[in-house]
């Protein structure tokens, strides 16, 4: 087999780069390469000839202790273990990019997940935020509903011309709520003290007027100008309407 046959024209690129590497490096293949007083060695290095001790050579045997034939396998065989290890090469650089596209796609994935949790997330909060505001609803109905607030008011007196007296028939009373109502509330008054003359009517009244959502106006006193009373108190309680 020669170098010509086995090789293509890369390949004898090559092989001519290795020469002339091998030839700037000191190395041989022939004794030719090397000086005077040097032969080429099995390593292919010139060796300088000991001047002590004359070589017995044999006429017949070619003084070179390496053939051109030997030399070519063993470079052969060297080109061949550059193209084993450039497809070792190669190799790993295919197995280094397909765990870079499995990554990829890894990564691809990882994205399409977090992109749901986020719409899962969104969902949520905006399911919680209808929630907090349908809370907050109901709360402020349940303080709108439970909105009830209550008083007593001594009215005073005496009312009334029963008697010969020539006394007011009533009063008008302003009161005014700790806290407004949404809307005007229902406002029920009673009376729980009143004392009145004995040869006179004895009614009484006590309404409220004029209701609000910041308080109403009480009226209390006579029902009657026949009437006369001393003195009268009431109650009262508001609360909002149904």
């Amino acid at each position: 087999m020669t170098v010509s046959s086995a090789l293509g024209l890369k390949t004898l690129a090559v092989i001519v780069g290795l020469l002339i590497g091998q030839a700037e490096a000191g190395l041989c293949y022939a004794d030719s390469h090397c000086g005077p007083r040097e032969v080429c060695s099995s390593k292919f290095q010139c060796t300088e000839i000991e001047t002590s001790v004359t070589p017995q050579t044999d006429p017949a045997t070619p003084t070179s202790p390496l053939t051109n034939t030997s030399f070519e396998i063993q470079l052969l065989d060297r080109i061949d273990n550059l193209e084993r290890n450039l497809q070792a090469q190669n190799a790993t650089i295919a197995n280094i990019g397909k765990e870079l596209n499995d990554q990829k796609a890894n990564n691809t994935a990882l994205e399409v997940q977090l992109k749901n949790q986020e719409r899962i997330l969104q969902a949520q909060n905006e399911r919680l935020e209808k929630q907090a505001q349908q809370y907050k609803e109901l709360a402020t109905n349940i303080s709108v509903s439970s909105h009830v607030e209550s008083g007593s008011v001594y009215c005073g007196g005496p009312f009334g011309q029963g008697g010969g007296h020539n006394d007011p028939l009533d009063k008008h009373i302003p009161l005014t709520f700790t806290r407004a109502y949404t809307s005007p509330p229902t406002v029920a008054v009673a009376v729980v003290e009143a004392k009145w003359e004995d040869d006179t009517d004895g009614e009484f009244m006590a309404v409220a007027h004029t209701v609000t959502q910041d308080g109403f106006t009480l009226r209390c006193g006579a029902a009657w100008s026949s009437t006369h009373l001393d003195y009268l108190a009431v109650t009262w309680v508001a609360h909002p309407q149904p």
